[in-house]
């Protein structure tokens, strides 16, 4: 998802600009409002896939919990 964020930035740079703000300076409220839902949904669908990553890698190494014996 981030490499498609990022690709599409590099692509349409106008278009990016318009989302950042850099061209909204002079804008409608309700244009930079749409814009911040826009980045709010961006950045929890990356928190998102990434604590199910996390639990998908928790899931596969489980912290170990035994405690090693001791050698005599």
């Amino acid at each position: 998802m981030l490499a498609v964020v990022l690709q599409f930035g590099e692509k349409k740079s106008g278009m990016t600009r318009v989302m950042v703000g850099d061209a909204l300076v002079f804008e409608n409220e309700r244009l930079i409002a749409r814009m911040n839902q826009f980045f709010d949904r961006v950045e929890s669908q990356l928190r998102q896939s990434l604590r199910a990553a996390a639990e998908a890698a928790a899931r596969r190494n489980p912290p170990s919990t035994a405690m090693p014996r001791r050698r005599r």
